[in-house]
């Protein structure tokens, strides 16, 4: 749910800032019982502050929370997010 909210209102129609729509999207979640706050809290923050995909950086915070790791021929994101990745060969 969080995903298509962030892809409708940065699309053409709305157009808004990453920054914008995470701190309304943050907002919300803080307010709301949701599963997964904390994952889905850091990767709201991870997509306004290192200019990701909202989804690689729900992978993100998702590795980080289980200290796991991302399988991602994009390793320069998940790098720019701190998160261990591997480029599979």
């Amino acid at each position: 749910m969080t995903a298509e909210c962030v892809y409708v209102l940065s699309g053409k129609y709305y157009g808004y800032s990453r920054i914008n729509i995470s701190e309304w999207l943050i907002k919300i979640i803080e307010f709301c019982e949701v599963d997964n706050k904390e994952i889905l809290l850091t990767a709201l923050f991870n997509y306004a502050k290192h200019n990701v995909d909202f989804a690689d950086a729900y992978l993100a915070a998702k590795a980080e929370h289980i200290s796991g790791y991302v399988a991602t021929f994009n390793t320069k994101d998940f790098n720019k997010m701190g998160v261990n990745s591997i480029a599979p060969e």
